[in-house]
């Protein structure tokens, strides 16, 4: 039985992330732990992880939407 449980505290913002990746362009979010703003090195590296040498178009402060695919960025601090 178990008797502990973990929660998720979500302290942070997320962003919107428009990008090209192959020619193609992406939507992602990004949700980032701390509450200033990241830089587009810091957005970069986050979105280089699941699309590599992809081109940062914009980014910009949004809530959270169900549609897009979302990415955690958990090492940034």
């Amino acid at each position: 039985m178990i008797t502990e449980a973990a929660r998720l505290n979500e302290y942070g913002k997320y962003y919107y992330v428009e990008l090209v990746w192959r020619g193609r362009p992406y939507r992602v979010q990004i949700f980032f732990p701390k509450l200033q703003k990241p830089k587009r090195q810091d957005i970069a590296k986050q979105a280089g992880k699941i699309y590599p040498g992809a081109r940062i178009i914009s980014y910009v402060e949004a809530s959270r939407s169900p549609d897009l695919p979302m990415l955690f960025a958990i090492d940034y601090f």
